[in-house]
């Protein structure tokens, strides 16, 4: 999307982040997917902008559109966003507003009509409407007065469609529905206003049907643009569940230690392995410089897990083991005739001092089992 300037990328970053939490178990692809196709239909509602602090604003405003659709509806943010930008490209220029291109895409989610064939099918709809208003007027019936009945302050439906393209589509859907009794003249009806394609007449109709329900998502549409309260409600909401979540989790377990006797187990245990650790970390550093000073490195692992595997096998003789391990590995160390012989002692020793207290805390860790 380009955004520039500093403050304007954290206020652009903050605001995805902010549509991620709100919007994230509907928008699968994560930030990426919210950034590229919420950003684009920002680009068709408002205009391409590389201002960080204005495109921010207008992406949260469609969120906060999006969350309130999907939660009053059928309808989801993901499809209702693919809805609105194949539908925005021709009505925007139109004179269609951002909240009823939000309510006609959300009102034919909850229609079940596709993406695909609902938003080609709109634009052709539009352009018949504005292409040839009179037909319309002539094949329907609309007068002035049936116009002023209606509600619709206007002379003509050619001024209707001319300063409200949605009301007008409206008002010929309710028209057809009123006007037509059986198949027959429909299809006759629609053919005459050039509407013969299987996604208009679907559309078409379908809002018609539906029209009390587009009203109510371009209502919902329009208020929510102005906003942006329920995506801070649903971002509070969600990160204050998962502290809920989590401080519930720490207070179950710490319950679970204290009420069943078993604290005193598990804090016995946790220190050995704690000394263990330690004790692991302090044989690895020795290891490792035993690596560094000598080529015969394979052989030094060899030893070690000969003395391993007694340690394993032989559960009563688990300490001499790993002293027995700790004196090969310094025979063996005394052993190489290299430069490094003194560098390579010393390994040793470290090495054995460090089985030495594994073999100690070995005998804590049991002790605490025991407990």
């Amino acid at each position: 999307l380009g955004v520039q300037g500093e403050k304007g990328v954290l206020q652009f970053t903050q605001a995805i982040e902010k549509l991620s939490i709100a919007l994230g178990d509907e928008f699968t692809g994560g930030a990426g997917q919210i950034t590229d196709e919420v950003g684009r239909l920002s680009n068709v509602f408002f205009g391409a902008t590389q201002d960080g602090e204005v495109l921010a604003n207008n992406v949260l405003s469609i969120g906060n559109a999006l969350n309130v659709l999907a939660a009053n509806g059928a309808s989801t943010a993901p499809v209702i966003t693919d809805f609105s930008t194949r539908i925005g490209g021709l009505g925007i220029p139109l004179g269609v507003t951002a909240g009823e291109i939000l309510g006609i895409s959300a009102t034919l989610q909850e229609l079940d009509v596709s993406a695909e064939r609902g938003g080609t099918a709109v634009g052709r709809i539009f352009q018949e409407l504005t292409q040839a208003p009179e037909a319309f007027a002539k094949e329907l019936g609309i007068t002035k007065k049936t116009l002023q009945d209606a509600g619709f302050q206007v002379n003509s439906f050619t001024d209707l469609v001319n300063t409200d393209l949605v009301g007008a589509l409206q008002f010929a859907g309710t028209r057809i529905l009123e006007l037509n009794g059986n198949n027959t003249e429909l299809a006759d009806t629609l053919k005459e206003l050039k509407i013969n394609g299987s996604g208009e007449l679907e559309v078409l109709l379908k809002l018609a049907q539906g029209n009390e329900r587009l009203s109510q998502n371009i209502n919902l549409a329009n208020r929510s643009l102005l906003s942006q309260d329920s995506l801070t409600a649903e971002v509070a909401t969600r990160q204050e569940n998962l502290a809920g979540v989590t401080a519930r989790l720490t207070n179950n377990i710490r319950e679970l230690f204290v009420s069943s006797g078993a604290e005193g187990f598990f804090t016995s245990l946790v220190s050995g392995a704690n000394d263990a650790v330690k004790s692991f970390g302090e044989l690895f550093g020795a290891i490792k410089k035993a690596r560094e000073e000598s080529s015969a490195f394979d052989k030094t692992l060899t030893f070690l897990g000969d003395s391993f595997v007694a340690i394993f096998g032989q559960g009563g003789k688990f300490k001499d083991a790993i002293v027995q391990a700790g004196v090969d590995v310094r025979e063996f160390f005394t052993g190489i005739q290299v430069e490094s012989q003194r560098a390579a002692i010393k390994a040793g020793e470290d090495t054995q001092r460090a089985l030495e207290d594994l073999a100690n805390d070995s005998v804590t860790i049991a002790n605490g089992v025991a407990t």
